[in-house]
């Protein structure tokens, strides 16, 4: 029960806008007569006529039932006038319009993580990017592993913008052939979240990596695995155990590079368990301020998926030296097929879509803009040079459409400990306090958010926000 003697649960479709004794449902339903005054003749005629509302909004009702029964914090002057919003055809109820947020503790992590799964929805013509997802870790000094001393400068925490999609549309779209990215080194970032990883998930892959290591290795140890070793095993094939364990030491990329091919092998197998979600990319950010205003700073922008694209097969002894095996694979680990023409050439499409991500996550956590990495404050150079960075944004901007801009601008960037400013380029939405309603995903593909209806209820939406009447 409302504590001015009103339950919202028991008023009426036709009340609602004239509800005495309860403030924010009297706000929600002139909210209502507002948007459909400004509504065309045509418009408000089209209402008229419809007598119920529609499978939808049935749905967005009884959503929205469900929450403000089970959560009474949610009954708050926002959520009734979205409510009230939703009565209207094709405008989705509060419930299907907030982002959800769960709580997640990494294994060996004091803090536990906020994640937030955002309800954007993509459309592709390419199957395996149909259903895109985008979800956020927020910044945290100790929780779901951001390497937040790797390419840092910002002097401040990291969060995580990540980009998946389901496994089986990817396993479908390449014909059974491919069954997503894995890293051992970036699958805890993804963890946690509708759209993310589960930790039983990221811990069972870690599981049989481990177990095809030990094979492969008392395999060779004892003399059971004679072919397909480098060339460079000739010479400790009959030595002491001590000496082939010093080249087992000295090619433990080879080792592991060699059992994640017979994970992923196996994995292909009827019956097989997969994970619900692939991801695709990532961008680590920390929050900081722009002339005086919130903007996201991206430090790092990336594709997984991209780097498996790219892989190529190589003789084992190729493999050398720390992190090569982002690069090659052995023979026997999956192959990509090209998920989109040029895939393993061209990574735009998909560096674009994490950083649309970002875009969405940047307007939901309130920011202005999204500052980008340049070629000095990164390990990786080249990659964040200004005509790379460039090209991204062009290409982003071109898809995002009116409202985006970029310039550059100077930040802080701390270089051991040293202060200095570093010019950076920013994408920016000055006028924008919604993520857009449609993004596209390359030629022809949409990224939707949730309709919100007719122009004149989203002003509506807007001047309540900027008279404080939807806190």
């Amino acid at each position: 029960m409302d504590p001015r003697g009103q339950d919202p649960l028991t008023l009426s479709e036709s009340g609602i806008a004239s509800v005495k004794g309860a403030p924010d449902l009297q706000r929600a339903g002139k909210a209502v007569v507002e948007a459909v005054k400004g509504m065309t003749p045509l418009q408000q005629t089209a209402l008229a006529t419809i007598p119920v509302p529609i499978v939808g909004d049935v749905a967005g009702i009884a959503a929205d039932a469900e929450m403000y029964a089970t959560q009474p914090e949610e009954r708050t002057g926002l959520n009734y006038l979205m409510s009230a919003i939703g009565l209207l055809p094709f405008v989705p109820g509060a419930a299907q319009l907030r982002a959800g947020k769960t709580m997640i503790t990494a294994p060996g992590s004091r803090i536990e993580d906020t994640v937030t799964d955002l309800n954007v929805k993509f459309k592709s013509e390419y199957p395996a990017f149909e259903n895109l997802g985008v979800s956020h870790v927020d910044p945290n000094p100790e929780g779901i592993t951001r390497y937040n001393g790797v390419d840092n400068l910002t002097g401040d925490s990291l969060g995580i913008v990540r980009v998946t999609v389901p496994t089986d549309d990817v396993y479908r779209a390449s014909g059974g052939k491919y069954t997503g990215t894995v890293s051992d080194s970036h699958d805890g970032m993804f963890m946690g979240g509708d759209k993310g990883l589960e930790p039983t998930e990221i811990s069972r892959r870690g599981t049989e990596l481990a177990n095809a290591e030990e094979e492969l290795i008392e395999g060779i140890m004892y003399g059971d695995i004679k072919s397909g070793l480098p060339k460079s095993f000739d010479a400790v094939s009959d030595s002491d155990p001590k000496k082939i364990q010093e080249w087992l030491d000295d090619n433990s990329d080879w080792v592991r590079q060699k059992a994640l091919g017979i994970v992923r092998d196996r994995e292909l197998m009827e019956g097989a368990d997969l994970p619900k979600n692939t991801p695709v990319g990532f961008a680590r950010f920390a929050d900081i301020e722009v002339e005086g205003k919130p903007y996201m700073r991206i430090t790092e922008l990336q594709s997984d998926m991209f780097a498996e694209a790219r892989k190529a097969e190589v003789d084992p002894e190729a493999i050398e030296g720390w992190g090569q095996n982002v690069t090659f694979a052995t023979k026997e680990g999956q192959k990509m097929p090209e998920l989109y023409p040029n895939m393993a050439k061209n990574d735009m499409p998909l560096k674009s879509s994490v950083l649309k991500g970002a875009v969405a996550s940047a307007i939901e956590r309130g920011s202005n803009g999204i500052v980008l990495p340049n070629k000095f404050t990164s390990a990786a150079k080249e990659r964040y040079s200004d005509s790379n960075v460039k090209k991204l944004l062009k290409k982003t901007i071109s898809d995002l459409g009116e409202g985006f801009s970029y310039r550059k601008v100077e930040v802080p960037s701390y270089y051991r400990d040293e202060l200095k400013f570093t010019e950076h380029y920013v994408l920016e939405w000055p006028d924008l306090k919604e993520a857009p309603t449609e993004m596209k995903f390359r030629d022809g593909g949409l990224v939707s958010l949730p309709q919100r209806g007719s122009d004149g209820i989203v002003d509506v939406i807007k001047q309540y926000r900027r008279d404080g009447l939807m806190d």
